[in-house]
């Protein structure tokens, strides 16, 4: 299947991004105008001190912008994932699913020639004798009424 590995791949770097198991995730509930205002006021919930250049306000700055990039993808993100995670399922049953539709196929197949063989038979021993179909009305006697 073209591009299956791809497919698992992808659904796999998704996956840990979504468990966290690549980087920390974010917090839900963690919004960008709540993480605006803690660097407004140059302190975070803990007490800690903001001030320019530090490592703290820098540390706030990343998750900012992180939060910024992460809530105008995860929706098309999240969309993804779920299409990949159906693709890969319908991929990984269609071999047993096509092995069964050629078991059908065949089997159809050998049926037919059962009942093409049968209708030999049948046609064989018609032959030389004179057959009326009585549903058929081309094949009727005309019926007479005197």
């Amino acid at each position: 299947m073209l591009g299956f590995d791809a497919l698992k791949k992808t659904h796999e770097i998704i996956n840990k991004r979504i468990k966290g198991l690549e980087q920390p995730p974010i917090p839900p509930d963690i919004k960008e105008p709540f993480l605006r205002g803690l660097l407004s006021r140059h302190k975070c919930i803990c007490g800690t001190e903001l001030i320019e250049g530090s490592k703290e306000r820098e540390a706030i700055e990343k998750l900012m912008k992180d939060v910024e990039f992460s809530s105008r993808i995860s929706d098309d993100i999240n969309e993804g994932y779920y299409k990949i995670d159906n693709i890969i399922k319908k991929c990984k049953s269609y071999k047993s699913d096509r092995y069964k539709l050629e078991k059908d196929y065949r089997e159809l197949c050998e049926e037919r020639e059962r009942k093409d063989q049968r209708l030999k038979e049948i046609s064989e021993k018609l032959k030389g004798k004179r057959y009326t179909d009585r549903r058929n009305s081309e094949f009727r006697e005309p019926k007479k009424y005197f």
